[in-house]
């Protein structure tokens, strides 16, 4: 996001070309430059990060790239599979968005793998949150529910419409 101060950018937010724009921009290059710090995080080249995605250097490349604009949910899904990590997809608030979009600097990108999450201990005994702390061993018994199987759970809910 480039610098622009904050009330002038509510203004510009007030149009909606303007927001649509805005999140379209935010949204490629956020994703562009995270692909490449994580790799660069992994000390890996772009040839080497396509022999573990199993995709040749240029389609690294494009994903590297944000004017490509084309990537698809199944290619972010196999490139956090190669990473390691997790994937977030979700619609925000326009506010949650401008927060989470102000820190772009490439250490604010990086993502540990998810070994070395337990290496590091960020998940040891227990895991922080922004509201508590959370005994993982309390959460053993809990059963999560993905939003595919609330939505087959819950199919007349007003949460999740087909």
């Amino acid at each position: 996001m480039s610098l622009i101060a904050f009330p002038t950018l509510l203004r510009k937010l007030r149009n909606k070309e303007y927001r649509d724009a805005f999140v379209s921009s935010n949204v490629k290059h956020a994703l562009a430059r995270q692909i490449r710090s994580i790799r660069e995080q992994r000390d890996w080249t772009q040839t080497e990060m396509g022999e573990k995605a199993g995709k040749p250097q240029n389609v690294i490349s494009r994903l590297e790239n944000p004017d490509y604009g084309q990537i698809s949910i199944q290619t972010l899904l196999d490139i956090a599979s190669t990473f390691d990590v997790g994937l977030l997809v979700r619609f925000v608030r326009f506010n949650e968005f401008i927060s989470r979009n102000s820190d772009v600097t490439p250490k604010s990108f990086e993502v540990p793998e998810f070994g070395d999450e337990l290496t590091q201990a960020i998940i040891e005994d227990s895991v922080t949150t922004t509201e508590s702390k959370i005994d993982l061993d309390e959460m053993e018994n809990v059963t999560y529910l993905s939003a595919k199987d609330y939505y087959y759970t819950y199919p007349n809910s007003n949460h999740m419409q087909a």
